[in-house]
């Protein structure tokens, strides 16, 4: 009775080696892609502004980002201040109980 749980676990040990190795791993399809890609950044902002062309500025966030009066509303009110011949608009896309890390999903839509 010993012999054949011996034989068993001997057995299912060479049966996991050969499966382990017969597997491969996964190739990382990610490796070519880019963390950030630039679309001409803040000099592209500033450009845009000053020449009073139209820009939209999204705010992903959390209940912080969502709170009517904070930051979200603050900021756009500043800079709305500082390029009055810009048309600034802005997507309101704070959500409570989630982050940017979470907003990010959301920006195609």
């Amino acid at each position: 009775m010993k012999m054949k749980s011996i034989y068993r676990s001997i057995l299912f040990l060479l049966v996991a080696i050969l499966l382990s190795a017969s597997l491969k791993a996964q190739t990382d399809t990610l490796n070519d892609l880019k963390e950030f890609k630039s679309r001409k950044g803040l000099p592209n902002f500033f450009a845009k502004v000053n020449a009073g062309k139209p820009v939209t500025i999204a705010y992903l966030g959390g209940s912080i980002t969502a709170a009517q009066g904070g930051w979200r509303e603050q900021s756009l009110a500043w800079l709305q201040q500082q390029f009055p011949q810009a048309n600034i608009k802005h997507i309101n896309a704070g959500v409570g109980g989630t982050g940017s890390d979470l907003g990010v999903f959301r920006v195609k839509k």
